[in-house]
C-alpha cells in the first residue's frame, strides 16, 4: 500500500488501498451498476412526497384517494409497524410539486404534514459518494495547500481533498467522460465550520426591542411616576377589543363542543383575564368535562369525525357522547378527538394539532384573522383557581394592577423573568405573587393574605382540587378595605427595598400566609402534618405554591441566575430611593428621578443605542456602566458586620481543611424522608451525621484507606500533654523574643550599609564625570597625535552562542553583585534558638471537641488509588464491557488499581490524622473536614486536592443514595 489510509466507496461499500485503485474500482461494471440504482432512487424521490402526523387507523386506500385529486397516484406505502408515516409517489413532477404548494392537508379530521421526500447516501454531504477515510497523515500530504488540494476526475466520480475541512472526502461528480486525469487543483469548496451553528437571530426578540424603544420614546413625555405608572397600565392591559374576540372564540368552543360533549364547559383562564395580561398575550382555555351529563336525547344527534383509532369509540359513529366514553379515553386520546372536532366544525382554526405530554397534554391552535395563540387544556382546574385568585385581588385596589404592569415589564427588560419552560429565569405567575406578598406584609397591609381569605370563607361549601384546600373568599365586598395610603410610586419603591433585602439561599417563602422560613426549618417533623410536603423541591429560590403545597414554582432557578436577579433589585432599589426624599415628587419631573430612571436600559442584546437625552434622574451612561454603586459596598458591609453578630461568619480555614455546607438543592425529597426518620427529630443534624458517614465511607471503602480510630486519653496522658504545650509555648515565646532582638540589629546595620553605600556612589559618580571631561580633551588632539585603534584580533570577546563550545571552555559569567541583605551578617550575642519537638506517642489521642458530629482517625494509604482512575474507567468500560455506575464503579476502580499495583505496600504512601465535625446554628449547617500529615509529605498534598474535589463530586450524586448505618 503506497499511502497510509483507506479510500472507501460508500456506493458499492468497498474499501480499497490507493487512488490508482479507486481509478479502476470506478470504471468497473459493479460500480456503474450502483451508481445507476441510486440514481434511478433519486429519480423516484422526485416523484413522491412524505406524509406523517395521519391518524394510525388510515389505510393505504384513503390516502390514495385524497391524493388523487390532485393528480395519478402510482403508489401508496405506508410503513410499518408503527404506521407513523407514508410515501406516496406520483406519475409526473409537475403533480408533486401541485400537493406541495397546497397548504392545510387533512384526513381524516386531522391536518396532515407533507414534505417533499428525500433520498441521500450514506455520510454526508449527499453529493458525497466516496469517503477518504484520513487514518494517519502520509508524507505526501505535506505538501498541499492548508486551504484546497488536488482533485482526481473521472466518470461519474471525483475525489477532492481538503485539510480545512478536517479531513478528506471523494464523491459522485457530473464530469463527463474520460479516464483519470493528472493531478490539478479543482473546484475549491470551503471547509464547514466546526462545532455548534450560530443560531439564527430571534424574531421576538427583535420585535421586543424595537417594542421598548417605542414606548420608551412616548413614557419620556410622560412627567412624574405616577402619571407614567398609569400610562405604562394603560399602554401594556389587554385592549377592550381583544377580550370580546377572545369572550366570543370561548362562546363558540362551548357550542361547538357541546353538542359532542353535552353539559361540559368551556373556560377561560391565564393572564388574558387574570387582570395582569399583557395586549397580545396567548388564550388558555381550559375544557372541563366533569360537568358531563348522559340525557344525550335532550340534543341532536351529530356525526363523530374519525374515531377508529380509538380503543373504545371503534363501533360509534354518532354522537353526543356520554360520560362514560370519555371516562374510558385518557387525556391524549380525548385532546386527539377535540382536535378533530376542532378541525371540521370551528370556522376560523389553523394549524391545529395536539401537543403531548404526561401530565397535561395541549390542544394548539390559531384563530381568526388575528391568528390568536390557543392553548385548550383538560386537566387545568388548579389553574383556573388560580386565576380567579389574582383577578380578586386585581379588583382589592386600583395600586396592584400599577404595580403589577411596572414591575413585570422591568424584569423583561432586564432580562430576568419570562414563561419560557426552559428557561431559568422568574415566571412572571412568581414575580406577580412576590408582589401580592410584599403588598401583604407592607404596614399597614394592603391585600389580605390567601390563609385569611380561606378562613373568611367559612367551613361550608369547600373548595378542594386534587385533595388541596383552594378555598377562599370570591366576594370582593366581604373583604375589609385596607387603611394603608401609600402611593403606588412609594409601594413601587418599598418593593425593590424588600426583595433586595430578602435571604433567598436560606429561606421558602409561604405564599399562603405571606411569611418566610429557613428551609431547613421547613422539614422538621412539626412541619410536615401533611406528608406530601416532602415531595418540596427545593432551588436556589424556594417559593410555595399558595394551593398546591409540595410545589415549588421556582425550582427552575439556578444559583447564577438568583445572583443576576439579586443584583438588579439592588439595583433598582438604589434608582428608587430618592422617590422617598423630602422635596421629591410622584406626579411632576423635578425631585430627582422617574419611571424613566429605572426603565431604561438600552443595551439589549449587546447593543448601545442613543441615550434619550432628556432624561430625569441621573446620567444614563452611569446606569450602563459595570460599576459598583457606593451604596451597594455599604450595604454588603453591614451585612457581613450582621451575620458576624449572628456568630455565622466563616472562620479562617486551615491550609488542608475545608467545608461542606447543607445547600437546599441537596435535599432530594427521597432523602428528605430519611431525615426526618431520623432519632433526633433536626434535619440539620442528621444531614450532618449522614455526611460525616459518606465521607468515612469514601475514605474507608472507595479509596481504601486503613482507619484507626483515635483513642481517649486517660487523665495522665492529659496532665502529659498539657505540660508538652507548656514547654512548647515556653520555647516559642523565647524564639520569638531572639528573633526581635536579630531584626532589630540588621535594620541598625542595614542603615549603615546603605549610607556607606550612597557615600561610595556618589564618589563613583564624581569619578565619572572627570573622565568624560578627559575623554572630550583627547578629542579635541589632532588626528595625528591619537594612537592607533586596537585590532579586532586584541580584543577577548565571547563568541556566539551558535559557536560556543568551537573555540575552548567559555569564560565564567561575572558573579552577581551583592545584595545589601547579602552584606549583613547575623550575630546571636551567644543567643541560640530552642529547637523543641513535643514528646508525642506514636498515636494521638482524641482531642476536645463539643461538636453534635464529631470523628476523628488515623488513616493510612498503602497503594494511590487517587491515581489513574480515569485511565482504568475506560478500561474497564472498553476493554472489560462493564457497565456499572455509581460508588460501584468507584469502588471497582480502586479494587483495580489495589490488585494492579500489589498493595498492600512495604511502606504506606500517606499517612494523616483526620477530624470530621459539624458546626450548626439556627440558620445554617456545615461538616467540617481536617487532615494533618503525619507520614508521606510528598505525596499528602497531591492525596488532599484529590479528596477535597472527589467527596464534594461523590455527595453530590450519591449521598441521598447512602443508607448505611449512622452513629
Amino acid at each position: 500500500m503506497n499511502q497510509q489510509g483507506v479510500l472507501h466507496c460508500e456506493v458499492c461499500d468497498a474499501e480499497l488501498p490507493n487512488f490508482n485503485s479507486m481509478q479502476w474500482h470506478i470504471k468497473g461494471k459493479r460500480h456503474q451498476k450502483a451508481l445507476q440504482h441510486w440514481k434511478e432512487k433519486e429519480e423516484n424521490a422526485r416523484l413522491s412526497i412524505f406524509v406523517r402526523n395521519f391518524p394510525r387507523a388510515t389505510t393505504e386506500q384513503e390516502l390514495w384517494s385524497y391524493f388523487a385529486q390532485f393528480g395519478r397516484v402510482t403508489k401508496v406505502s405506508i410503513v410499518p409497524p408503527q404506521n407513523l408515516f407514508a410515501i406516496i409517489e406520483f406519475s409526473s413532477e409537475d403533480t408533486v410539486q401541485y400537493v406541495l404548494s397546497q397548504t392545510n392537508h387533512r384526513i381524516n379530521s386531522q391536518n396532515i404534514i407533507v414534505k417533499p421526500r428525500e433520498v441521500q447516501m450514506r455520510g454526508a454531504p449527499p453529493t458525497s459518494k466516496v469517503r477518504y477515510q484520513q487514518f494517519q497523515r502520509g508524507p505526501n500530504l505535506a505538501n498541499m495547500e492548508p486551504n484546497r488540494g488536488p482533485s482526481l476526475l473521472a466518470a461519474g466520480g471525483y475525489v477532492s481533498t481538503s485539510q480545512g475541512a478536517g479531513g478528506f472526502h471523494a464523491g459522485a461528480g457530473h464530469s463527463g467522460g474520460g479516464g483519470w486525469g493528472a493531478q490539478e487543483y479543482g473546484e475549491y469548496f470551503p471547509p464547514q465550520p466546526r462545532g455548534k451553528q450560530l443560531k439564527a437571530p430571534n424574531v421576538e426578540d427583535q420585535i421586543d426591542l424595537y417594542y421598548h424603544e417605542e414606548l420608551i420614546e412616548k413614557l419620556v413625555q410622560v412627567k412624574g411616576v405616577q402619571n407614567q405608572l398609569e400610562w405604562l397600565c394603560q399602554n401594556l392591559q389587554v385592549t377592550a377589543e381583544e377580550a370580546q374576540l377572545k369572550f366570543s372564540l370561548c362562546e363558540q368552543l362551548q357550542t361547538v363542543l357541546g353538542k359532542f360533549f353535552p353539559g361540559c364547559t368551556v373556560n377561560q383562564f391565564g393572564s388574558s383575564v387574570n387582570g395582569f395580561g399583557l395586549s397580545g398575550c396567548d388564550m388558555d382555555i381550559f375544557l372541563d368535562l366533569s360537568t358531563m351529563h348522559g340525557r344525550t336525547w335532550e340534543l341532536q344527534p351529530v356525526k363523530l369525525p374519525f374515531v377508529r383509532d380509538f380503543k373504545f369509540l371503534k363501533e360509534k359513529e354518532w354522537g353526543p357522547l356520554i360520560p362514560a366514553d370519555t371516562n374510558k379515553m385518557g387525556l391524549a386520546d380525548q385532546c386527539k378527538l377535540i382536535c378533530r372536532i376542532l378541525t371540521e366544525h370551528l370556522e376560523g382554526i389553523k394549524d391545529a394539532q395536539v401537543v403531548p405530554s404526561n401530565r397535561c397534554p395541549l390542544v394548539r391552535f390559531k384563530y381568526g384573522s388575528g391568528d390568536i395563540k390557543c392553548d385548550l387544556s383538560l386537566n387545568n382546574k388548579l389553574a383556573l383557581q388560580n386565576t380567579k385568585l389574582l383577578y380578586l385581588y386585581s379588583v382589592l385596589n386600583s395600586r396592584v394592577r400599577l404595580l403589577v404592569y411596572a414591575i413585570r415589564y422591568w424584569a423583561k427588560v432586564k432580562q430576568i423573568s419570562g414563561n419560557n419552560k426552559a428557561s431559568t429565569k422568574l415566571s412572571n405567575y412568581a414575580l406577580t405573587l412576590m408582589v401580592m406578598n410584599y403588598l401583604q406584609n407592607v404596614e399597614p397591609a394592603v391585600l389580605p393574605t390567601i390563609q385569611s381569605l380561606s378562613d373568611l370563607h367559612g367551613v361550608a361549601n369547600r373548595t378542594r382540587i386534587e385533595s388541596w384546600d383552594c378555598t377562599f373568599a370570591m366576594d370582593w365586598q366581604m373583604i375589609p378595605a385596607t387603611t394603608n395610603t401609600q402611593s403606588a410610586a412609594e409601594l413601587l419603591s418599598g418593593f425593590f427595598s424588600y426583595w433586595s433585602a430578602f435571604n433567598f439561599p436560606e429561606n421558602i417563602l409561604l405564599t399562603r400566609t405571606a411569611q418566610e422560613i429557613p428551609f431547613t426549618s421547613f422539614f422538621d417533623k412539626s412541619n410536615m402534618a401533611d406528608p406530601r410536603l416532602r415531595n418540596f423541591k427545593t432551588s436556589a429560590v424556594n417559593i410555595q405554591d399558595p394551593f398546591v403545597l409540595n410545589h415549588n414554582i421556582t425550582q427552575n432557578v439556578n444559583e447564577k441566575s438568583r445572583e443576576v436577579i439579586v443584583r438588579e433589585f439592588r439595583i433598582a432599589a438604589i434608582k428608587t430611593s430618592v422617590w422617598g426624599n423630602d422635596g421629591f415628587s410622584m406626579s411632576s419631573s423635578t425631585g430627582g428621578g422617574d419611571l424613566i430612571h429605572l426603565l431604561n436600559m438600552f443595551q439589549l442584546r449587546g447593543r448601545l443605542d442613543s441615550p434619550v437625552e432628556h432624561v430625569s434622574g441621573g446620567d444614563v451612561i452611569h446606569l450602563l456602566n459595570s460599576e459598583v454603586p457606593e451604596i451597594i459596598l455599604i450595604e454588603d458591609k453591614e451585612k457581613e458586620e450582621a451575620i458576624l453578630e449572628k456568630g455565622r461568619m466563616p472562620r479562617n480555614i486551615g491550609e488542608y481543611e475545608f467545608e461542606i455546607e447543607l445547600k437546599p438543592t441537596m435535599l432530594t425529597p427521597k432523602f428528605l424522608k430519611i431525615l426526618q426518620k431520623g432519632t433526633s427529630g433536626n434535619v440539620k443534624l442528621e444531614w450532618c451525621k449522614r455526611v460525616s458517614a459518606f465521607i468515612l465511607r469514601v475514605l474507608k471503602e472507595v479509596l481504601m484507606l486503613a482507619v484507626e480510630e483515635l483513642p481517649e486519653a486517660t487523665e495522665e496522658i492529659k496532665q502529659k500533654m498539657k505540660e508538652e504545650e507548656a514547654k512548647m509555648a515556653a520555647a516559642k515565646k523565647h524564639n520569638e523574643q531572639i528573633l526581635a532582638k536579630r531584626v532589630a540589629r540588621r535594620a541598625e546595620k542595614r542603615a549603615e550599609l546603605e549610607a556607606k553605600m550612597e557615600a561610595e556612589k556618589q564618589e563613583k559618580e564624581a569619578g565619572d564625570k572627570d573622565e568624560e571631561m578627559n575623554a572630550e580633551e583627547e578629542e579635541a588632539e589632532p588626528q595625528s597625535k591619537r594612537p592607533c585603534p586596537p585590532s579586532i584580533f586584541d580584543l577577548n570577546l565571547e563568541p556566539p552562542k551558535r559557536f560556543r563550545g568551537m573555540y575552548g571552555p567559555m569564560r565564567p559569567p561575572p558573579p552577581p553583585e551583592p545584595s545589601i541583605d547579602d552584606l549583613i551578617e547575623d550575630s546571636d550575642d551567644g543567643e541560640e534558638l530552642i529547637d523543641y519537638k513535643m514528646d508525642e506517642p506514636e498515636l494521638r489521642y482524641r482531642r476536645a471537641c463539643e461538636a453534635d458530629v464529631d470523628k476523628q482517625f488515623f488513616m493510612r494509604a498503602w497503594c494511590m488509588t487517587w491515581a489513574r482512575r480515569k485511565k482504568v474507567k475506560n478500561y474497564l468500560t472498553t476493554e472489560l464491557g462493564r457497565s456499572d455506575e455509581g460508588m460501584y464503579m468507584e469502588k471497582l476502580i480502586s479494587e483495580t488499581i489495589y490488585q494492579n499495583d500489589g498493595a498492600p505496600l512495604r511502606y504506606p504512601v500517606v499517612g494523616m490524622y483526620v477530624w470530621v465535625w459539624s458546626v450548626i446554628d439556627e440558620n445554617d449547617a456545615k461538616v467540617v473536614v481536617e487532615m494533618e500529615c503525619k507520614e508521606g509529605k510528598r505525596d499528602f498534598n497531591t492525596f488532599y486536592q484529590f479528596t477535597k474535589i472527589y467527596i464534594e463530586k461523590l455527595m453530590g450524586k450519591h449521598l441521598g443514595e447512602y443508607h448505611g448505618k449512622v452513629e
